[in-house]
């Protein structure tokens, strides 16, 4: 196994190579200088909410002309000596380790000779001899190749949403404000344009969640992962909150510089609700957020919190229907899943109103309230799927559905901590009718 002095002979094979090729691009005069590359960043500064254009001016120097730089001088000596042992040292390493199926055909040893000598050149900005960062990324190539496992990190663009302060929902996933450095990185454009399909609108008001994910190396499992890690944080801020957030990718990639793979991006947008208004989480709503987000990462682990899984992705599908009635369908299918899963077709609405009734928190109202609401939420959701609905009555009862959703599946949530779950309902029954009969005998004591 490749061990510390493997390290330092890579570092040290990286070194000569650098030295090689500063010392014959001198002797050669071909001039190693990168060429400048020029663009603009456009973002929006918030200002009392409303956003002022603003755009500046960079210019950085360009990698693209380095694989060129090589070819010209890797046929002279020393390079080509000094490039063959690089190449030949890193190709042992591989042997070692391997190669992750997402990122594409393992290089040629010269391919990967000169993948190195890239991400030098990309940390330093010339062929400089820099002996501490051609360490650090000697040693990380290592790392990473040996490795069982391959991490993608991914960035989404989060509007209509704020908090007090930048916090981590778990030690791989973060929100944060929007940084000056993330509008260098995807407000960049071509001197003169403006953001089109590929590039998004940057405010100052934005937010960034920066995700982590990680998987063996021979699937592609943590490349496609990250479309379920971040549908699971934003149905857990739902779940946290009224208020629609939007969503939308910005990178996702490989964390590894070594292994490429590309930078993968998205113009979609996805959503934490069908409707609402921008979410404000206090210092409260952020622990509520984190516990909310450790719940749901559990329902699709521990077997005993299956049945929490098709509500949630109800209320998840629900996020993104493009009308009102198909959403309230979804909340009560989710309802329906939690309540009334045991019951025979006969039982169901009787069942339904009762079991929710019970469940609902006193924001809806007095016991005979709830009774009526949950009433009227499944005969609607009946009328919806027969065709004989009105429009506004849909429009009023949406976000009391969801409302009434996020509560209830809240409630299976937190006692999943404390019961078996699978006994919860037959003891609502039971509770329900002890309640009853204690009423019932207060009465006849009574007249």
């Amino acid at each position: 196994m490749v061990n510390q002095q493997a390290k330092e002979q890579l570092s040290s094979s990286l070194l000569e190579a650098l030295r090689a090729l500063a010392q014959v691009a001198n002797e050669q005069s071909i001039p190693t200088e990168l060429p400048a590359y020029s663009y603009d960043v456009v973002w929006f500064q918030d200002v009392g909410g409303r956003g002022e254009p603003q755009r500046v001016s960079r210019t950085e120097p360009s990698l693209y002309s380095v694989p060129d730089l090589l070819k010209q001088l890797v046929v002279h000596e020393p390079v080509a000596s000094s490039m063959e042992t690089l190449a030949s040292t890193m190709s042992a390493i591989v042997v070692e380790g391997s190669w992750p199926v997402s990122a594409g055909p393992q290089p040629s040893p010269d391919g990967l000779a000169e993948r190195l000598i890239l991400t030098f050149v990309k940390e330093v900005g010339s062929l400089f001899i820099d002996t501490e960062v051609a360490t650090r990324i000697s040693s990380q190539f290592i790392d990473d190749v040996l490795s069982s496992t391959v991490s993608v990190v991914s960035a989404y663009l989060i509007e209509h949403f704020t908090a007090s302060e930048a916090f981590l929902l778990n030690e791989h996933d973060r929100f944060r404000p929007i940084s000056m450095k993330d509008f260098e990185q995807f407000g960049a454009i071509e001197p003169g344009g403006w953001p089109g399909f590929d590039r998004p609108w940057l405010n100052s008001s934005n937010w960034i969640c920066e995700t982590g994910d990680a998987g063996p190396k021979d699937t592609s499992e943590a490349r496609n992962r990250h479309r379920d890690h971040i549908e699971e944080i934003l149905g857990a801020l739902g779940l946290t909150s009224s208020g629609r957030v939007s969503c939308r990718l910005l990178s996702s990639r490989l964390s590894s510089p070594f292994f490429g793979g590309g930078t993968i991006s998205n113009g979609n947008i996805s959503y934490t609700s069908g409707s609402g208004s921008a979410v404000a989480l206090d210092d409260a709503g952020v622990e509520r957020f984190k516990g909310n987000y450790a719940l749901v990462r559990r329902i699709f682990v521990e077997p005993q919190l299956e049945y929490l899984r098709l509500p949630f992705r109800r209320l998840r599908a629900a996020a993104s229907r493009s009308e009102n009635e198909d959403r309230l369908v979804d909340y009560v299918i989710g309802l329906e899943r939690l309540l009334v899963r045991d019951s025979e077709s006969l039982e169901v609405t009787f069942r339904f109103r009762l079991r929710g009734a019970s469940l609902l928190p006193s924001t809806f109202g007095d016991a005979d309230e709830r009774k009526r609401f949950m009433g009227k939420l499944y005969k609607l959701r009946s009328d919806i799927v027969h065709g004989n609905v009105e429009t506004a009555r849909v429009n009023e009862m949406v976000p009391q559905a969801e409302d009434a959703l996020r509560a209830i599946f809240l409630w299976f949530g937190k006692i999943s901590e404390t019961a078996q779950i699978q006994n919860v309902i037959k003891n609502l029954d039971n509770a329900l009718v002890e309640g009853g009969s204690v009423w019932a005998e207060a009465v006849y004591k009574t007249n």
